[in-house]
């Protein structure tokens, strides 16, 4: 592999999210995709809108304007590949983008978190905000088990590491609210752990944030009281430079 990517280094994955904005592609795109792999397609999305989210966050996005067409796709490797491979792979069909190093022409990728969930999402099954897309106008390529992943419930391990995903965000981003937690998982493309918080799991991460809370209360209750103490001696605990010092 060249060298060109290796300032990007994303964890590896076999399973991964692309959008291909259909304008920005040549002409049958579609016969030029990487052979040999196990992929889904969805329909054209050429009803989709923006936001009033997406305008908070792009200004340029409008509330209720049409979105570029654009398909979803997921591709199952065989092995595990990094951000930079996709780009690489995709790249030197496609062209790269302005940033060489993350980025190609027409088509986007991003870690797949749910392969139900992503498959779901070609039609909008479980987005009835949105316009539904036809399950028949899917496209499956070298064996991709579209019915499966339309039908599939996650098994316990994957419940699992979709909690264990969902707390490491939740401390990672130092999150002590329900209301920031379901925000920020509210701005995922994939809606599937922000459905396990606001649905099946929400009393779980209701009691985990309020522990969370009692946690850093308590730890705060502590600092308070031995601060009192040593200000009662006549000293005081200075925690940059973690000395105490008479004053």
């Amino acid at each position: 592999m060249s060298n060109k990517f290796a300032v990007y280094n994303a964890k590896r994955t076999r399973n991964w999210c692309v959008i291909f904005w259909v304008d920005d592609l040549p002409e049958k795109w579609l016969d030029k995709v990487p052979k040999g792999y196990k992929w889904g397609l969805s329909p054209l999305h050429d009803k989709d809108t923006w936001s009033e989210d997406d305008e908070k966050k792009n200004p340029e996005h409008k509330a209720g304007e049409n979105k570029k067409h654009h398909h979803h796709a997921i591709f199952q490797f065989p092995s595990q590949k990094t951000r930079n491979q996709m780009c690489e792979l995709f790249g030197d069909i496609f062209g790269y983008g302005n940033d060489e190093e993350t980025s190609v022409k027409g088509v986007q990728f991003k870690k797949c978190e749910s392969m139900s969930g992503s498959v779901q999402y070609f039609t909008h099954i479980n987005h009835p905000e949105k316009y539904q897309y036809n399950i028949d106008d899917i496209q499956a390529f070298n064996g991709f088990d579209v019915e499966r992943h339309l039908k599939h419930e996650p098994t316990q391990a994957e419940m699992r590491k979709m909690l264990d995903d969902i707390e490491k965000i939740i401390k990672y981003n130092d999150i002590i609210e329900l209301v920031d937690l379901i925000e920020f998982l509210n701005d995922e493309e994939d809606k599937t752990m922000l459905d396990i918080v606001r649905i099946t799991h929400r009393s779980h991460f209701r009691d985990y944030l309020a522990s969370r809370r009692g946690k850093i209360f308590e730890e705060q209750r502590k600092q308070r009281i031995i601060a009192d103490f040593l200000k009662e001696h006549g000293y005081k605990y200075d925690s940059q430079a973690k000395i105490i010092f008479r004053i």
